[in-house]
């Protein structure tokens, strides 16, 4: 049977299991979008993770985001960054700890995890440029293509070691099945409706019923997320089809390129 056939069928068994985004993630996402939140009640959740809180305060001293003295507390973090940025940031640490394979095909699941975290803050740029909804982007951004490592960790559950297909079969793999299990996901973690708009439209972001702009900015910011990845320029995206949908003009979208180095420092951290 063909790679994609085996892990088609274990996608859909009841072998397979969904894993759990951690409670505090979801906690993050409730509290992110409630405007009530204080910051002293984000730092007390996020400390109820030791792991999550002190990933969070390396990130925070990280080049990317450190300034002239170092952050010592999460109120300080808070304080300095923005109750915004850090609740990015945990919901950030959650998926890349739970859904990212980290021994099998290791150098795969990088790859695919610097490609959604370049989308995420790509996408909040262009959000910010078009004065839209800056959260929602970067969640869509981050997650459109979430369906990739849990196709991988199919994968691995398929194929062992001395069987490990080459990583092009993989890659065709991934991108057959991704938005099937992607979906399944984010009614799975009762996630934003969109995230599976996202999901769903965002290499068709004109099939989109509703938030429709939302997955032509995540369509433009894969793009942009691929380009920094690849080395290959940005003098390509001023000729894609997208920015008229987004009725984005050249300096709209050289500002949105000027955040390369710093997307860059951020994906490396």
């Amino acid at each position: 049977m063909s790679l994609k056939l085996d892990v088609r069928e274990q996608l859909e068994s009841k072998q397979f299991e969904m894993p759990n985004l951690p409670h505090v993630a979801t906690e993050v996402l409730a509290m992110a979008r409630d405007e009530d939140s204080t910051s002293a009640s984000l730092a007390n959740l996020i400390c109820q993770d030791q792991s999550l809180a002190t990933n969070l305060l390396r990130i925070a001293n990280s080049p990317a985001y450190a300034g002239s003295r170092s952050i010592v507390s999460l109120q300080q973090a808070i304080t300095r960054l923005g109750m915004q940025t850090i609740a990015e940031l945990a919901i950030t640490i959650c998926i890349r700890g739970t859904i990212f394979p980290k021994k099998a095909y290791a150098e795969l699941s990088g790859a695919l995890w610097m490609h959604s975290l370049a989308s995420a803050l790509f996408a909040k740029e262009i959000a910010r440029q078009q004065r839209r909804n800056v959260e929602a982007a970067y969640l869509c951004g981050l997650l459109h293509r979430i369906g990739m490592p849990l196709v991988l960790k199919a994968v691995t559950e398929v194929r062992t070691q001395d069987s490990r297909p080459a990583q092009d079969e993989v890659e065709e793999v991934l991108s057959a099945l991704h938005v099937g299990i992607g979906l399944k996901a984010s009614e799975w973690w009762r996630l934003p409706s969109q995230v599976s708009v996202a999901i769903r439209c965002c290499s068709d972001y004109q099939s989109a019923d509703q938030h429709r702009h939302l997955a032509a900015v995540v369509n433009l910011s894969q793009a942009l997320a691929t380009a920094l990845i690849e080395g290959s320029g940005f003098d390509h995206i001023a000729e894609l089809p997208v920015l008229e949908e987004l009725s984005m003009y050249p300096d709209h979208l050289a500002k949105v390129v000027e955040h390369q180095e710093r997307i860059q420092l951020v994906i490396a951290s």
